[in-house]
């Protein structure tokens, strides 16, 4: 029996996820949204910075939630536009 953590799961999973994007990409069906919830979880920085870079190069809709804004990779920053949510309120966020 085979057992990886959560940290090696979550690169494997977005790998999986990224695959299928691209795969309905190639044949003509919509590239699907994509909502990535606290990729930094259990990830250290360079496995945050692939993970990221796979799931931005399929150039998809991508939504990313992160406790604190310093958890995403800057790339994500340099190309997102940001909210805050903090008690069912949110906003834009500018930076």
């Amino acid at each position: 029996k085979s057992v990886v953590s959560r940290g090696q799961g979550k690169p494997i999973i977005a790998a999986i996820v990224c695959a299928q994007a691209s795969y309905l990409r190639d044949h003509g069906r919509e590239i699907p949204i994509l909502l990535i919830d606290d990729l930094a979880s259990e990830l250290d920085k360079a496995a945050r910075h692939i993970s990221a870079e796979a799931i931005l190069g399929i150039q998809a809709q991508v939504f990313f939630t992160a406790i604190e804004q310093s958890d995403l990779p800057e790339r994500v920053g340099e190309c997102a536009q940001r909210f805050h949510a903090e008690q069912g309120q949110i906003s834009a966020s500018s930076g």
